[in-house]
């Protein structure tokens, strides 16, 4: 599934290219992959504002503040065609622009989902509104009051887009490995000082993601072409192969449900302390 840098680059190469055009209507060429928020009836064409990332989401602004809100998911991708150019496989969606283009939605699985909203229905929206913030805009403070409270997993806090907004799979296990903590240990027993190594680790992991395009591994194109950032992973789909640093291993586990690589070297485990045991005495 397409994540932060991904879909940051996405929507990076949708404003340069339709922002100040028009969309003049759309085309839903399979049931159910785009619909209209409730009570919203658009009067094309309608102007685009320009185009933004929020969490896993591209957000085409148009005028009256209405916004295309494209969820890829795991297949789905965005390509600008002429309107001339032979419908490919499993294109479900035609938003159609000025200057005879197309701004088309292909998904082959067909769980990506173009919506229609409204400033009233997206603050209707229990998964838009659950969103949490963007880990690009956390400090060290921030970042350890979202998830330090969290008695799961670090992998599984870092997963969850209730806490942040943007990382998965992939770049839990970079930003993990980055920061040399192992993806079991529970996120509360996170100490002070390592904190600000795990909020540098984010920013650096997908800020040099965006900058290199994404990681394409299977399905992932952006309108631009492929992304190279795969080329930098340290741990992720490197099972057995030798930790770049130590040269131990790398283990591949499940954490949260998913498929987690760490090197058992650099992130060696440490589990909650046990509590104490009551005295068997009683005071008298």
């Amino acid at each position: 599934m397409p994540e932060l840098p991904e879909v940051e680059t996405v929507a990076r190469a949708l404003d340069a290219r339709l922002k100040g055009r028009r969309v003049e209507g759309v085309e839903c060429r399979f049931p159910g992959v785009y619909e209209a928020g409730s009570g919203v009836r658009p009067r094309w064409p309608l102007g685009i504002l320009g185009a933004r990332r929020r969490a896993k989401l591209v957000l085409l602004e148009l005028d009256g503040g209405l916004v295309l809100v494209t969820h890829l998911r795991m297949t789905g991708a965005l390509k600008i065609e002429s309107v001339e150019a032979v419908l490919e496989p499993h294109t479900h969606v035609c938003i159609r622009l000025d200057g005879d283009e197309e701004l088309r939605f292909v998904d082959p699985r067909r769980f990506g989902r173009v919506r229609l909203e409204s400033p009233a229905t997206l603050a209707q929206s229990s998964f838009f509104t659950s969103l949490g913030p963007e880990p690009l805009e956390l400090d060290e403070e921030g970042l350890a009051s979202r998830i330090g409270v969290s008695r799961a997993s670090i992998k599984a806090a870092l997963l969850d887009q209730r806490r942040i907004a943007g990382i998965g799979n992939i770049y839990a296990d970079e930003i993990l490995y980055a920061a040399g903590i192992h993806p079991r240990q529970p996120a509360d027993t996170v100490r002070p000082g390592e904190w600000k190594s795990l909020l540098e680790s984010v920013r650096r992991i997908l800020n040099s993601a965006i900058e290199r395009g994404g990681s394409t591994i299977r399905d992932y194109r952006s309108p631009e072409g492929a992304g190279s950032y795969q080329d930098q992973h340290q741990v992720f789909g490197r099972t057995d192969e030798p930790c770049p640093a130590c040269g131990k291993r790398i283990r591949k586990i499940r954490v949260a449900g998913r498929g987690t690589h760490f090197c058992p070297g650099c992130q060696p485990q440490r589990r909650r302390r046990r509590r104490s045991a009551p005295s068997s005495r009683s005071s008298r």
